[in-house]
């Protein structure tokens, strides 16, 4: 089996969120997938099988480790970018677990997704107990309130003052799975408008550690889910924001959103870096 392998949301090798890109995947079991994600090490792969729909052109299958996940922004795009260079497309149509998603190739060769749905949860969760799970105080954090928001799976975002604040917070992963087990959470997405990048709007770290994902390099749902909550506490004034992550692992990039009518927009660019051969 070849595996085709990208970098997401960053436009040189060395950089961004790695995945593996396996086509015509039809033939494999779910704990195939997972095995073979497992292998990889990467928070996510996709897999390229027929759609179950008309709609779709493709339907991709994103397995981290240990599970499989309704949807990945960096699995899509590396997916999307592999499937470009094989048949060039202007939008395709992809069917995932969180919906059909259009992704269109932009004139400079990004890739755009615009997202099956955005939802805002007005729950809202307390600071102290998130700040335990994060090693950080409340007062570290802004006056807003943390709750989920979603374009296709729901991120809890964690507003706080400072850069330096994101870059040294202490995960406790193991109280992070029980959290997620007693609520509808699926990654912790901390924040600050501090930034290290001239033209970036925020600076983001991803925690998933119940889907296997200790931390995730560059998360283009949870972008997509900080631009609605951006929005609704009005800290954006701009259609389109681009957020950096990965810096901290060493995998730098950056994720462009750009909400239209009611639509959320996550793209970036896909590079390819390599392939790499398994026996099945």
């Amino acid at each position: 089996m070849e595996i085709e392998l990208f970098k997401a949301f960053a436009d040189k090798p060395d950089q961004g969120n790695p995945a593996g890109v396996i086509f015509n995947a039809d033939n494999l079991t779910q704990d195939r997938m997972i095995e073979i994600a497992a292998t990889l090490n990467y928070s996510e792969s996709v897999f390229i099988v027929k759609p179950s729909t008309s709609e779709a052109d493709y339907r991709l299958r994103f397995m981290t480790s240990i599970t499989e996940v309704d949807s990945c922004g960096h699995a899509t795009l590396a997916g999307a970018q592999a499937i470009y260079e094989k048949k060039p497309f202007n939008e395709i149509k992809v069917e995932t677990g969180a919906g059909i998603l259009s992704v269109y190739r932009e004139e400079d060769g990004s890739l755009m997704m615009k997202m099956a749905r955005s939802e805002l949860v007005d729950k809202e969760y307390d600071k102290t107990e998130i700040g335990k799970l994060l090693g950080i105080r409340p007062s570290d954090m802004f006056d807003l309130p943390i709750i989920t928001a979603s374009v296709g799976s729901p991120k809890l975002m964690i507003p706080v003052k400072h850069l330096n604040i994101v870059e040294t917070v202490q995960p406790d992963f193991e109280a992070m799975i029980e959290f997620c087990k007693k609520y509808p959470v699926k990654g912790f997405y901390v924040f600050t408008k501090e930034v290290i990048l001239p033209g970036s709007n925020f600076h983001a770290r991803q925690f998933n550690p119940a889907a296997g994902i200790p931390e995730d390099p560059i998360t283009g749902v949870a972008g997509g889910a900080l631009a609605l909550y951006a929005r609704a506490y009005n800290l954006i004034i701009h259609d389109q924001i681009i957020i950096e992550q990965g810096f901290e692992l060493g995998k730098p990039g950056r994720i462009v959103v750009q909400i239209n009518d009611g639509a959320v927009y996550v793209g970036g660019n896909a590079v390819r870096f390599g392939s790499k051969r398994l026996e099945i």
